[in-house]
């Protein structure tokens, strides 16, 4: 008993000697917390941290405008602790160096609203055609979509041997809205336009003056004879049967002289010719 309490006595020892049990205040003094020495604060924070403020948003200007060359935008953003508040306002300062008034052209505008805009044309000039009845020829013959009946005057029927006319009950309102009460009516009068005659009602009209083109050819004509006017081309097509079609172009009809390829100039030159007079003499 006495070897063993001997040998638990140096036991205790051995331990005793590796892992001292320290005292409770021991442990309190290396354990206490030492502060660092007091550091006043600014006396206005706020004016410095604005300046550093815009310090962090110049260079954040800077490395936008070279972002794709110098630094990626993530970077950059990490470099600005309130980026999304810089982000927002380059956005906006962007877009209204953008805004402003842009006047486009036609071609665009029509783009844009799915407009078709034609080019502007001029006048093409009266419809005519030339057509005889009888003996009589009539170079251009008003075609008139906007009259209801065919027109002749009293001295051209007079011209073709017409004395009585069918009485008629009806007003012509002319184009300055005055009434003028015609001297009567011609039934189914033969216009013949080329080898083709069609069969034209006439009313007679007394004028002051006849005109250069007497003859007025109204809708009802122009049903008759299927006219197909195209004013963009100034062409006039007639529809006189199945497989039958007379085209006529007002642009040639209008052209002067009507000899293509010459043209025709006179002029009074007095002076020339004294000159002319002397060298023969």
């Amino acid at each position: 008993l006495d070897e063993q309490t001997r040998r638990a006595d140096m036991s205790r020892g051995r331990v005793g000697q590796t892992n001292p049990i320290k005292p409770v205040e021991t442990r309190r003094k290396e354990t206490l917390f030492v502060p660092p020495p007091y550091k006043p604060p600014l006396p206005f924070p706020g004016r410095f941290k604005k300046q550093l403020i815009e310090k962090y948003k110049a260079l954040f200007d800077k490395q936008m405008k070279e972002i794709e060359v110098r630094m990626p935008i993530i970077d950059a953003f990490m470099l600005v602790p309130p980026y999304q508040k810089f982000m927002k306002d380059a956005v906006m300062e962007r877009t209204k160096e953008l805004q402003g008034m842009v006047v486009l052209s036609h071609e665009c505008s029509a783009i844009i609203q799915r407009k078709v805009i034609q080019e502007k044309l001029g006048d093409p000039g009266s419809f005519t055609l030339p057509c005889s009845l009888g003996p009589l020829a009539f170079n251009n013959c008003l075609c008139d979509l906007g009259a209801s009946v065919s027109l002749m005057p009293l001295s051209v029927a007079k011209r073709l041997g017409f004395g009585k006319f069918k009485p008629c009950k009806i007003s012509l309102v002319l184009a300055d809205r005055s009434v003028r009460l015609p001297t009567g009516l011609l039934e189914d009068l033969p216009i013949r336009i080329g080898n083709v005659e069609v069969p034209t009602d006439f009313i007679v009209l007394e004028m002051d003056e006849e005109p250069k083109d007497p003859l007025i050819l109204g809708r009802p004509f122009l049903a008759t004879a299927g006219a197909v006017i195209d004013v963009r081309k100034g062409k006039i097509d007639l529809n006189l049967g199945k497989n039958f079609t007379m085209k006529f172009d007002i642009k040639d009809a209008m052209r002067k002289p009507t000899i293509e390829g010459q043209i025709f100039y006179i002029e009074e030159m007095d002076q020339l010719a004294d000159e002319l007079l002397e060298e023969l003499a």
